[in-house]
């Protein structure tokens, strides 16, 4: 199969961007720009690759390219590219997570994933429970 690339922004302002099938040097480019994009937004950005088949070093080597603060990896525990990545070392390299919604609460901007404090002044209760609940459905 054909390497696509599919890209989303999360209410959190974390980028997810996945890979499905084969990714070589005829999709290097397109990841690079991708992820080039997603970073100068300044929130985190997750890499998910479960859906990828297979990857070759020009792809390691864009992910290796990219900032270490504010970057996930998603890869399956099982597999040939988990395989490769035990291979590799990149554990130490790279933050890696089994899970896309762990990998995002990583990068997320810290002050998104804090839920408000509750107020002191004369405001009816239910307007404060309504704001906590809004506050957190957004997570």
């Amino acid at each position: 199969m054909q390497g696509v690339i599919r890209t989303t922004r999360l209410g959190t302002g974390v980028w997810v961007i996945c890979l499905a099938g084969e990714h070589d040097l005829s999709t290097a480019d397109a990841l690079r720009e991708r992820l080039e994009t997603a970073t100068r937004t300044g929130t985190g950005v997750v890499l998910d690759l479960g859906e990828a088949s297979i990857i070759d070093t020009s792809i390691v080597e864009v992910i290796l390219a990219q900032p270490w603060t504010g970057f996930a990896l998603v890869i399956p525990a099982d597999g040939a590219i988990a395989k490769m990545v035990d291979r590799l070392m990149l554990h130490d390299a790279l933050a890696i997570y089994a899970s896309r919604l762990v990998a995002c609460r990583e990068v997320a901007p810290r002050h998104r994933m804090l839920r408000p404090r509750a107020t002191t002044h004369a405001s009816p209760p239910l307007v404060q429970e309504a704001t906590a609940s809004s506050a957190g459905s957004s997570l």
